[in-house]
């Protein structure tokens, strides 16, 4: 996890950095006040990003919402090119975000968790990443779980995760140039810094973050003739540091507090504040859950439906005519390995090339219908062969524990 962390940190820094140094819209300090809070946030918002952008707006469209929708128009959805599908999932996406940004800026309660993002003075790619947890699973939320109940493939998808985070980067970057039409087609850090804008009345414009024909349908479109925002900001006192900012949202004033409560704007809304709060509660658990089993949140979530053996049950030999696939790398293969297992990475299922062998490896079997048991360190990449392998018709289960279970029942050799 956080290898990967550090590697996207550095990219983004390596193209960035230098673009904004080299075309600045305004001219300031790259190490600027609040980086290492947004530093900060970075690591923590890659963590929540992927729960919220994926495990549970998932869990939710394909256990619950996909009952409301027609299988039929999901597949014609999904066979359409990749290239329809992108387009329509940007669309679709921001039209759910743009309604949820308008909440944000309307609602007092959710505005005081989306200040937080608005607290920003200088604008740079990474500015992007200064969003309250609660901000970022109600956002999330509202953009992934129609993409999903719609249908859409799961290439699309990943497609349609890069872009999204490759232009929310983009847009809150420090650059000064003209995008001329390109400001029609996509939202460009041109049209995005007006929001951001600490003058009267801007706030109010350019609330879609991909799509700028969504503001245009909605009358929020607004991009002044060569005028540039002079500064950005809120005039609320917002802390500086993570922590406080983090518990920003929560400190009210007792009589405003009070009389928010009474009002009938709560009582209308009390659904929503008591799905928000079951949202943290289930995420808080989910991720726990995975910390314990050593798993990112999406496998974790993922591991539910994969079915297991467990080392116990593996070592009494419950399982008949078994197979047993190693999918970790050949060096933690060659250090250590269940007896009598056959080595097929992660990396090479992903591929394909690891399919080809299992297959075989089945079809070579003394026995027309062998259990396949996929193992790894802890799990976590048997749960992701398994979903790769899935579709072979083959029987397969994945090894609780992986082999840190076994080893805890059976001694090396």
């Amino acid at each position: 996890m956080f290898p990967d962390v550090l590697k996207g940190f550095l990219f983004l820094a390596f193209v960035f950095i230098p673009l904004e140094r080299g075309f600045s819209l305004h001219e300031q300090l790259t190490f600027r006040r609040g980086w290492t809070t947004d530093t900060l946030y970075f690591v923590v918002g890659n963590f929540i990003g992927k729960a919220a952008g994926v495990a549970i707006p998932a869990v939710l469209a394909l256990s619950f919402l996909n009952r409301l929708t027609g299988s039929g128009w999901q597949t014609a959805i999904s066979s359409q090119p990749i290239i329809s599908q992108l387009i329509e999932a940007i669309f679709v996406a921001d039209l759910g975000y743009y309604l949820a940004h308008r909440m944000l800026h309307a609602i007092p309660f959710l505005w005081r968790f989306h200040a937080i993002h608005h607290s920003i003075k200088y604008m740079d790619w990474l500015s992007t990443v200064r969003v309250h947890p609660v901000e970022q699973i109600f956002t999330k939320t509202f953009q992934v779980i129609p993409v999903f109940c719609l249908g859409f493939s799961l290439k699309a998808l990943g497609l349609y995760a890069i872009f999204s985070s490759a232009i929310a980067f983009f847009i809150h970057s420090n650059l000064r140039f003209n995008f001329g039409i390109l400001n029609w087609i996509i939202v460009t850090p041109q049209l995005h810094h007006w929001h951001h804008a600490k003058e009267e009345g801007i706030l109010t414009q350019n609330f879609a973050a991909q799509c700028p024909l969504v503001d245009f349908l909605f009358g929020t479109f607004y991009l002044p003739k060569n005028k540039i925002p002079a500064r950005y900001g809120v005039t609320e006192l917002i802390p500086g540091g993570y922590m406080g900012q983090l518990f920003y949202p929560f400190q009210f004033k007792r009589k405003r507090t009070m009389k928010f409560f009474q009002s009938s704007l709560f009582y209308q809304l009390r659904p929503f504040f008591i799905g928000v709060g079951i949202s943290v509660l289930g995420i808080g658990s989910l991720t726990f859950g995975a910390i314990a089993h050593r798993m990112d949140l999406p496998t974790f979530v993922s591991s539910w439906t994969v079915p297991k053996v467990t080392a116990t049950e593996l070592q009494q030999g419950h399982l008949k005519n078994v197979i047993l696939v190693d999918v970790r790398t050949p060096e933690e293969y060659a250090e250590d390995r269940i007896s009598g297992s056959v080595l097929v990475p992660l990396s090479e299922i992903e591929t394909g090339l690891g399919v080809k062998k299992i297959t075989k490896l089945a079809q070579a079997s003394s026995h027309s219908e062998p259990t396949i048991v996929l193992y790894c360190a802890a799990g976590a990449r048997s749960v992701k062969a398994y979903r790769r392998l899935e579709q072979t018709g083959l029987k397969f289960v994945s090894l609780a524990g992986g082999i840190n279970a076994w080893r805890e029942i059976v001694s090396p050799s």
